[in-house]
């Protein structure tokens, strides 16, 4: 499978700010996120912390015949597409061209999955 991500335009002050709140390892998850930092926690949380799949995943999981690895590629390769704040959290679609996830953080080393789906079917 191969990665794709959409270039993000940002000024130089804004790259190094994202990269110290993420890099210091303590990043306030009750605070919306940009997509850079987002992508950042995320890669650093699927490199050291945990992953969580809500039931709701689980079940569009079994619905759209995706596994495990399916949704932890589409969080390594997708890009982000949107933030939006539900019931006091923060959450962030990831895509890529076949799948799709919402993830929510819970705290600075660990991600729950809360749905995903498949947007083009497998071997097309």
């Amino acid at each position: 499978m191969v990665c794709v991500t959409l270039a993000v335009s940002l000024d130089i002050s804004s790259i190094h700010g994202a990269r110290s709140t993420v890099a210091r390892g303590r990043v306030d998850t009750t605070k919306r996120l940009d997509a850079l930092q987002a992508r950042k926690l995320l890669s650093r949380i699927l490199r050291e912390g945990a992953i969580a799949f809500s039931r709701h995943a689980r079940d569009a999981m079994e619905d759209d015949d995706l596994t495990e690895p399916d949704v932890v590629n589409t969080l390594r390769c997708g890009s982000t597409a949107e933030r939006k704040l539900v019931k006091g959290t923060w959450r962030y679609r990831l895509e890529t061209t076949r799948m799709g996830a919402v993830v929510a953080f819970r705290g600075d080393s660990e991600a729950i999955i809360v749905t995903v789906w498949r947007t083009r079917e497998r071997g097309r």
